[in-house]
């Protein structure tokens, strides 16, 4: 099973990966690989990924996972949807909480469109994080993890 969950060595594994030209960058498995809240506990503690929030953000402000951002799918609504500059800008500004994916950014060994991202929503029925996904992943992020139970799972008892 593929996590992001590591240390430097992993993630210069996946920049090394990237960066060969024979392999095939081909990692937006949303629907397919979904994580754990230990895996989503362990990656951010790790800095291996940007966790990000899909619900709209009066939700998010109720509800935040630790460590996230807000991002959320309404904002591609056909009335002022985000453009892929707009997102763009809006995660380069990101980065600056996440020192170690901002660092293999800025150094050029990682691209901004290959930042590692886990996204969630409210719960496991919840489609918001699969919609954030399709509008990402047309804008060429495809570094994507779906983390299923969203908000109820991660502050269940």
């Amino acid at each position: 099973k593929e996590t992001f969950v590591a240390d430097d060595t992993h993630i210069d594994n996946i920049i090394n990966t990237i960066k060969d030209p024979d392999f095939t960058l081909n990692i937006y498995k949303h629907d397919k690989t979904p994580i754990t809240k230990d895996e989503v506990d362990d990656t951010v503690a790790a800095d291996c990924a940007l966790l990000g929030n899909a619900l709209p953000v009066t939700y998010f402000i109720k509800h935040p996972i630790p460590k996230s951002i807000p991002l959320p799918y309404t904002s591609f609504s056909e009335k002022d949807p985000l453009t892929e500059k707009d997102v763009d800008s809006y995660l380069t500004g990101c980065l600056a909480h996440s020192p170690k994916i901002q660092k293999a950014v800025t150094s050029g060994k990682l691209g901004l469109k290959e930042i590692p991202m886990i996204l969630y929503c409210y719960k496991a029925s919840c489609d918001a994080s699969h919609r954030l996904a399709h509008h990402l992943h047309k804008m060429g992020y495809n570094n994507l993890k779906h983390y299923k139970g969203g908000v109820l799972d991660y502050f269940k008892n």
